[in-house]
Formats: structure tokens, C-alpha cells, sequence
């Protein structure tokens, strides 16, 4: 197993299903009542939120409190199957499945957009990377080294955009759209450079007989 690109998909998809969750407890403590149509807020009345324009979502299901509900439990099933041991391609199939049960009862579209690049992330788990393979072996010692560094940079930016951003806002009265744009820039863009830089550390960390194209 490459264990860099596992670590990866792994960290997102939990960060994935802790938003979906926060989400619905967000639309759990509405109550029971309707929604005024299929998009929605999650925290609507939360001043902690507000930077957050209070969670946008959306749900086929006409009731805060039901929608609530059903956003826990399809992303507390999604991280249950996330840390299954040596899951398969089934279960990619099923995590899916399950984003997309995400998105249409009140996870938010954040969770669902970055589990299901975590998810396809996870494809690369037991690739033999023939193409990053290719690279010098020294130049794979350079990225591998840096892997850690764009790892935690990546961690940081998601956990600056949440909870970060909105802790900020509510301790300091600091409200500037910058303290949503910076993560989310740096978030997203250390995502592939991290899954590039894990490549190459997975590479290295292989036994002897999976390195021959790096001695070459």
C-alpha cells in the first residue's frame, strides 16, 4: 500500500465527515421545522457561522430537524466505512454513494466536494505509480523529503478555514473575507502538491524489488 496517498485520503475524508456532521448539528438545533426550499442554512441564527454566510446546504428532505438527523448519520456511516481496514473497491463505492446521500440531506457542499476528492485519492493507494516512477531517484528523494512540510501546510489550511476562520471572527471581531480566501486557496492547492510530493515518499518506502526503475 502506498501509505503517504492513504494517509491523505484518510485525513480528508475524516475532516470531510466531521463537517458533514457539524452540519447537521447545525440543522438538528433548528428544530422540527420546514424548510423554506431546497437550499438551506445550517446554522442559520449563528453568530459564530456568520463568516461562514451560516453554512450553505441543500435537502429533498422538507424539515430542519429530519435533515439534521440524516446528515449525522450518512456522515458518521461515511467515516465508519472511511476507517474500515483494508477497505476495497467496494467500499469506494459505497463512500460515494454515501456523498452523494450527504449533499441531498443537509451535509453542506464543502464535506461532500472534498470527501469525494479524498475518495479519489484513495485510487491510488495500491498504484504502482509507473509514470512518477519515471523520475530521477534523487528528485524523489528532494519531494519525499518535503512531503511532511505540504502535508501539515495542507492540514492547516483546512483546519484555518474551519475552525479557524469562524474562531477568529468570534474572539476578535476580526470579519474579513481574507480569513476565508487565504485557507481556501491554501487548502486546495497543497492537496495535489501533497498527493504529488506522497508519491514519490510511497516510491522510496517501497522494498527493493519495487524501486528498480528509481535505480536505474
Amino acid at each position: 500500500m502506498n501509505k503517504a496517498t492513504a494517509t491523505l485520503f484518510k485525513t480528508l475524508g475524516i475532516l470531510a465527515g466531521i463537517m458533514g456532521i457539524e452540519h447537521g448539528i447545525g440543522e438538528v438545533l433548528v428544530g422540527y421545522q420546514p424548510t423554506e426550499s431546497v437550499f438551506i442554512l445550517s446554522w442559520p441564527n449563528s453568530a459564530f457561522f456568520e463568516i461562514m454566510s451560516g453554512e450553505p446546504a441543500m435537502t429533498v428532505i422538507p424539515n430542519y430537524l429530519v435533515t439534521g438527523f440524516l446528515a449525522i448519520f450518512f456522515s458518521g456511516v461515511f467515516l465508519v466505512v472511511l476507517l474500515k481496514p483494508g477497505s476495497d473497491r467496494k467500499a469506494i463505492t459505497i463512500l460515494f454513494a454515501l456523498l452523494v446521500l450527504m449533499l441531498f440531506t443537509g451535509g453542506g457542499f464543502g464535506p461532500p466536494i472534498l470527501g469525494t476528492i479524498a475518495v479519489l485519492i484513495a485510487l491510488k493507494r495500491n498504484s504502482p505509480l509507473k509514470i512518477w516512477s519515471k523520475l530521477p531517484s534523487k528528485l524523489h528523494s528532494i519531494l519525499s523529503a518535503l512531503w511532511p512540510w505540504s502535508f501539515g501546510i495542507c492540514l492547516i489550511g483546512w483546519l484555518m478555514l474551519f475552525p479557524g476562520a469562524a474562531l477568529i471572527v468570534f474572539f476578535t471581531g476580526i470579519d474579513n473575507a481574507l480569513l476565508m480566501i487565504v485557507p481556501i486557496l491554501i487548502a486546495f492547492t497543497f492537496i495535489p502538491v501533497t498527493l504529488l510530493l506522497g508519491f514519490s515518499r510511497d516510491l522510496l518506502n517501497r522494498k527493493p524489488d519495487g524501486l528498480l526503475n528509481l535505480s536505474r
